[in-house]
């Protein structure tokens, strides 16, 4: 049997953050997360949210497939690359977007800079 806790606090590790950074990021007091890396078993909200923040799929130690369950486990794996996938695109979306304001801006400071000279050639011509 995995003994959860030893598995996040190797992680926590492996991901350059202090106890009290890997505490604030869960929303936890420290003295928390010495009680997590004693733990045998942990709540599967908890479980999500370490997850997250430590970009790790702790569940997937939870999970021993058999003949039964190889389909679901393809299913899930599937599933869960198709999710990566997505955030990926919409990722990639926001990207085009942002670029696409940049360059408006830009060009936004260029007529504002042209306006300015001529402003200041039309004072200096008075």
């Amino acid at each position: 049997m995995v003994k959860i806790g030893n598995v996040i606090r190797d992680k926590v590790k492996e991901r350059g953050f202090s106890n009290a950074e890997f505490a604030r990021r869960i929303n936890k007091h420290i003295r928390n997360v010495y009680d997590i890396y004693q733990r045998d078993s942990i709540d599967t909200e908890l479980l999500s949210k370490i997850s997250s923040v430590l970009n790790f799929n702790f569940f997937s130690l939870y999970f021993v497939p058999d003949d039964k369950n190889d389909s679901k486990v393809e299913d899930y794996h599937n599933f869960n690359q198709y999710s990566n996938m997505e955030k990926v695109k919409e990722l990639e979306d926001k990207i085009q977007k942002l670029e696409e304001q940049i360059t408006t801006l830009n060009e936004m400071i260029k007529d504002k800079d042209k306006i300015i000279k001529l402003i200041e050639k039309n004072n200096s011509d008075m």
